[in-house]
């Protein structure tokens, strides 16, 4: 089950891989509302998908590591796969298989 503690956590282990990304206010796409954006396009996959994987990597243990990424894991990510986990793993020190 997803916690706050869980969503902290993950923030301290990404701090170095995550980019910050700002929010920016986007009022002509309905003026009578206060829409704002976040520019997650701005992260190095190009895409918000980012965290969950490094995050994934990151937790993986020295035995998992050492057997490179579970054929589960890319099936599930197949979208992000050749721009999002190669970067992220050698951004971690992790290889994938």
């Amino acid at each position: 089950m997803l916690t706050l503690d869980k969503i902290y956590h993950a923030k301290y282990v990404l701090k170095d891989v995550i980019r910050y990304t700002d929010l920016i206010h986007a009022p002509q796409i309905n003026p009578s509302c206060d829409v704002y954006l976040k520019t997650e396009n701005l992260q190095i996959t190009g895409s918000f998908k980012v965290r969950g994987s490094a995050y994934k990597i990151s937790q993986l243990s020295a035995e998992e590591k050492a057997k490179g990424i579970e054929p589960g894991f890319m099936e599930r990510y197949r979208d992000i796969k050749k721009h999002s986990v190669p970067p992220l793993a050698a951004l971690l020190g992790d290889q994938c298989g």
